[in-house]
């Protein structure tokens, strides 16, 4: 059985390497779009390649973007992060002499509480006042 100490480095590691790469999913995302679009652009302008292929270039910078809004990596990232530094803080407070006992319920509480924020996958957008959420 891993200690409590074990396990929270562990999970500072997982939770640390889903931010960074929920971060940078994102910005790979809108790189993809921006480039698409300009792409997308030259050919046209220079009618280059067949329809198809300019049909497909042109949709695929909004078709990025609706999957990274429906899955919302940036607040994934966020969560993930919030989750990192929460770990942190109850492995600080292990190394500085608190009971672990305490350091366990705290982390159950912690877990708790994160998994009641996770509802990480967006809709897409309805009416106005519709599909709010809070």
């Amino acid at each position: 059985m891993r200690s409590l100490e074990e396990r929270l480095e562990s999970g500072i590691d997982r939770y640390t390497l889903l931010f960074r790469a929920n971060y940078w999913t994102v910005y790979v995302l809108y790189l993809l779009a921006l480039a698409g679009s300009v792409l997308a652009t030259l050919l046209v302008a220079a009618n280059v390649g067949s329809q198809a292929l300019r049909a497909v270039l042109t949709a695929f910078p909004g078709i990025v973007l609706v999957i990274n809004n429906a899955l919302e990596f940036e607040k994934r990232s966020a969560w993930h992060q919030e989750k990192a530094r929460g770990l942190e803080e109850l492995l600080d407070a292990l190394e500085h002499g608190r009971p672990a006992a305490e350091i366990s319920l705290e982390l159950g509480k912690l877990n708790r509480e994160m998994d009641a924020k996770w509802r990480f996958f967006g809709a897409l957008p309805g009416k106005p006042g519709q599909g709010q959420r809070p």
